[in-house]
């Protein structure tokens, strides 16, 4: 996903159930606007990140609670509830995660291909 999709991204657009991400929105320049293409488009969850979501929810629920708030609606956000900026992820707290986990920096958008390209790679279908 692009960053503006991940910070645009609900948890109701998370279908636990089915496996699936449902990306019906963007966030860039102050506004939600339809993904690139102008089309939804749903993205599988795989078992780790399916794992990953509900622990960081949990934890982002109990957050909230002991801060006497209601959960937030969306997925990825300030401890005050309101959307991150993307630009402060994209030059900052991306450039932290890679250096914590010993990955050499690559821009967000070129992980997002590299991943790709290992999929195919690994013989996944592109659809």
């Amino acid at each position: 996903m692009r960053i503006g999709e991940l910070v645009a991204l609900r948890w109701k657009d998370i279908d636990f159930a089915h496996k699936l991400i449902e990306v019906n929105k963007s966030f860039s320049h102050g506004y939600e606007t339809p993904p690139k293409n102008g089309k939804l488009r749903k993205v599988d969850i795989s078992q780790q990140l399916e794992k990953t979501l509900l622990l960081w929810k949990a934890n982002q629920q109990e957050l909230y609670e002991s801060l006497g708030k209601s959960n937030p609606e969306l997925v990825f956000c300030t401890i005050k509830g309101n959307r991150i900026n993307p630009n402060h992820f994209r030059d900052w707290t991306w450039h932290e995660c890679l250096k914590k986990a010993g990955a050499r920096y690559l821009k967000f958008h070129t992980w997002r291909h590299q991943y790709a390209a290992f999929l195919l790679m690994n013989g996944v279908s592109p659809v």
